[in-house]
């Protein structure tokens, strides 16, 4: 099972999609970048939108770079689906108020609205 912090981020971000079976999280924190820019995400999650960061790049050989060193330094985690769909429904379960209002919401995704009988008693 990935690590916490990495298994909350990628749920963040996968409910705006259908998560794969499997899907490999990076960590590109300690990737050269010619500049990166705090910008406020725009999800329903907190988590993500005060952590989302983007990475400013000038020209083709900064990208080389980075790609470079996201190859080299980046860890990686395996993330699998049913971890996902364990957080959320933990997530739902406990009451959390962000989980809890996006699976209601109409925009929430079918793969986290079949979670919500974790709701009932």
């Amino acid at each position: 099972m990935p690590r916490l912090g990495t298994l909350k981020a990628y749920a963040e971000h996968a409910h705006a999609f259908e998560p794969e079976r499997t899907a490999l999280a990076l960590d590109v924190t300690h990737a050269r970048a010619s500049g990166v820019e705090t910008h406020l995400g725009s999800g329903p999650f907190a988590f993500s939108r005060q952590r989302h960061r983007e990475v400013v790049l000038d020209n083709e050989v900064d990208l080389l770079a980075f790609v470079g060193d996201v190859l080299v330094k980046a860890p990686t985690q395996k993330v699998a689906r049913s971890d996902v769909q364990d957080y959320v429904r933990q997530r739902l379960a406990s009451s959390d108020e962000e989980w809890v209002i996006y699976a209601a919401s109409p925009t929430a995704k079918s793969w986290v609205k079949k979670l919500r009988p974790a709701l009932e008693p």
